[in-house]
């Protein structure tokens, strides 16, 4: 099992934000030691708005934090003292003045440039195909068999017949996740989730459906998102029709034994322990500290001895899960080599049992990164020996966009390695050695989108120089008419 939040950082730092806009210059804030030993320094960055413009798409975002870790054996970012009780600043190469980059090469005899793009695509959300036609969608070689149904309970169900398997598997995804948690019981989502593997009325075995699934070729798994969880398994197919019915139960009676709490607070610490020496762990919980503290984003959210700590942790365990998981909130699919009217059957048997108990899933209108909580630029020591640079963005959400490939072709131009492209440039002048771009997260309210690079020695030295080349770049995309669009979203 797993969560997709980090681990938490125990002592707070405090913001000394330089508040301009017209350089790069930070100040040293006050930084603690950290329990691993290892310090944290938390910069304010001056970054002014920038207009991103893609495929027909304009989002206006600004950079809500900017982490950079620095291995190399105690290496200092831009030549400032590792010592937390001075005060350095870091004064680049080049200002950035409200980012009103004009989109020409940059500054290096290496031009950037990006490669030709598809075809500017309308800003509306491409609709999805009618659930109820899916075959007429595939590709032809596909000869697998989809059909879409509503239970008597209105849980949705996606099922595929493919006769060439011999492994089975079912996947439930439930609206609700750690976004949900009470301030009092941070982790409680994923807690309940460890919890519904640890037996139910009709199989009160507490290993009884894992037991059953590695019996028979199979296993299991789950992970607790921001507002969904989702639980997941694979069997041979001999004998997916019982591996239903044991999975079903998660949904209809879970025992939730209070014999089984304190161990299953345990399993859950340790997991969090295991997490510690993990920098992206580190890094996801840190991206979420210097969010703001009012937004559940903000939250730690894996959950550990102490924040489960809670003499009423049972009942409010068993009303989390009364008020979040409900059939008209859940989505099924069943993957298996039966014939479509056999996994029908099989599906109505075992889930239309499932309560609906008739909820709204919560939702969550601000944004973890408002304004005032945007413009940072974080320092971190790693545990790996290791130079990088994260840089995230806030933009409106972009799941209704997905069959327009928005994420996809912002993945695609700022992740591109060859020429002319962002990281071709940095490796020219030795400052990077890999780039990657990707959705880091996606919410009803807001996604956050990252790029992250390798830094080399030199390149830890001259990261405001590396910046201003990511925005360089996106200037220049913005520039484009093939790649622009007049409509704002957002």
């Amino acid at each position: 099992m797993s969560f997709k939040d980090g681990i938490p950082l125990l002592k707070t730092l405090d913001d000394e934000e330089d508040g301009s806009d017209d350089d790069f210059s930070v100040e040293l804030a006050s930084a603690s030691r950290h329990k691993w030993g290892r310090k944290h320094l938390l910069f304010g960055l001056g970054l002014g708005l920038v207009v991103f413009v893609v495929v027909a798409l304009i989002v206006a975002v600004a950079v809500p934090v900017a982490l950079l870790q620095g291995g190399g054996g105690g290496s200092k970012a831009g030549g400032g003292s590792t010592d937390a009780s001075e005060t350095s600043s870091i004064s680049p190469s080049v200002t950035v003045s409200s980012f009103s980059i004009s989109p020409t090469p940059s500054p290096s005899s290496t031009s950037i440039s990006p490669t030709p793009s598809p075809s500017s695509t309308s800003i509306s959300p491409t609709p999805s195909p009618s659930p109820n036609d899916l075959n007429s969608y595939k590709p032809t070689s596909d000869d697998r068999q989809y059909d879409f149904l509503v239970l008597s309970n209105s849980l949705r169900v996606v099922l595929i017949s493919d006769p060439k398997s011999n492994v089975s598997a079912a996947s439930m995804e439930v609206a609700a996740g750690s976004f949900s948690d009470p301030p009092d019981a941070e982790g409680l989502a994923h807690f309940c989730e460890h919890m519904l593997f640890l037996g139910t009325e009709k199989y009160p075995n507490e290993h009884e459906y894992s037991n059953y699934l590695t019996a028979h070729g199979g296993g299991d798994n789950a992970f607790t998102s921001t507002q969904e969880t989702n639980y997941y398994f694979t069997v041979d197919s001999k004998y997916l029709e019982e591996s239903l019915d044991l999975f079903a139960q998660f949904f209809i009676s879970p025992l939730f034994k209070n014999s089984s709490v304190a161990d299953e607070v345990h399993a859950v610490n340790a997991e969090h322990e295991k997490n510690l020496q993990s920098d992206p762990w580190k890094l996801w919980q840190l991206l979420k500290h210097v969010s703001n503290p009012q937004h559940p984003f903000h939250q730690f959210s894996t959950g550990t001895l102490s924040t489960l700590n809670n003499s009423n942790l049972l009942d409010l365990l068993k009303t989390y899960y009364s008020s979040s998981y409900s059939a008209n909130t859940m989505q099924l699919v069943v993957y298996g080599k039966d014939p479509l009217p056999t996994l029908t059957s099989w599906v109505d048997t075992s889930f239309s049992s499932v309560p609906n108990r008739h909820i709204s899933p919560q939702t969550f209108a601000a944004t973890p990164f408002p304004q005032e909580y945007s413009q940072k630029m974080v320092f971190y020591y790693p545990v790996a020996d290791t130079n990088s640079l994260s840089l995230y963005w806030q933009t409106a959400p972009l799941d209704p966009y997905y069959r327009n490939d928005v994420v996809e072709f912002l993945s695609r131009y700022l992740g591109y390695e060859g020429e002319g492209s962002i990281l071709q440039y940095l490796k020219s002048e030795s400052l990077a050695v890999s780039l990657s771009a990707g959705l880091e997260v996606s919410a009803d309210s807001f996604s956050l989108f990252l790029v992250g690079i390798e830094l080399t020695e030199k390149g830890l030295g001259r990261v405001p120089d590396i910046v201003k080349t990511v925005f360089q770049f996106i200037s220049l995309l913005s520039s484009r008419s093939e790649y622009s669009d007049e409509v704002t979203v957002g």
